[in-house]
């Protein structure tokens, strides 16, 4: 429309136009970002994850951050608990983090603005785990939204604000954490919010290293 000789559009016109197909371009990026991301975890058993030990207390702190920092204008409350010691995993940092990223911006996306959002870090099973919780004080969800939570393309939201995201991102969660030998659950009541628990395996030998220096 906007090469188009036949019409004359005016500023605001063309403004218009152009954030369309930013909006747009960034949509098609996402997701094939996100169908990039499920393929590879369909064929995880010939996956190999760029593996490597990760202080989460840090990682999630700036993961956080970068979340609160999104344009997203909805005036959200982030507040992070636990992790006063250091808390190792083993495992693919740029997975974990979309993963991490994900869980954040679904307690976002889905909720009005001012929903506070609660992470806590802490040791789990004598030290051989690590659980990280994401909760929010939102709109929650119905049970029939728990049990689809994970299910590819559902969008489901408790809210009359629509969907976005491409329908994948929490289904890419789930992959992303089975790789990884975790375990996601998810509690919710509609009017009281949503706590999502991911428990991941310790990294005992980055521990030991670190009360040897």
């Amino acid at each position: 429309m906007l090469l188009s000789d036949r019409h004359e559009w005016s500023p605001d016109e063309q403004k218009e136009f152009l954030q369309s197909i930013r909006e747009k371009s960034a949509y098609m990026e996402e997701l094939i970002h996100d169908l990039g991301i499920a393929f590879r975890m369909d064929r995880s058993a010939g996956v190999e994850l760029a593996a490597q030990s990760i202080e989460l207390t840090e990682f999630v702190r700036r993961t956080v951050a970068e979340t609160a920092n999104l344009p997203l204008h909805k005036q959200n409350r982030f507040e992070i608990s636990g992790g006063e010691q250091p808390l190792y995993i083993w495992g693919d940092a740029g997975l974990l983090k979309r993963a991490f990223s994900n869980l954040l911006l679904n307690a976002i996306v889905h909720n009005p603005a001012g929903t506070s959002v609660f992470v806590r870090m802490e040791s789990a099973e004598g030290g051989s785990r690590v659980r990280l919780q994401i909760a929010d004080n939102g709109e929650g969800m119905d049970e029939r939204s728990v049990a689809r939570l994970f299910d590819r393309y559902y969008r489901g939201t408790s809210t009359d604000t629509p969907a976005g995201g491409t329908g994948l991102g929490m289904a890419i969660v789930k992959q992303i954490v089975a790789a990884h030998q975790g375990t996601i659950e998810v509690e919710s009541q509609v009017g009281r919010g949503t706590s999502i628990t991911v428990v991941l395996s310790a990294d005992r030998r980055s521990e030991a290293d670190e009360k040897h220096e």
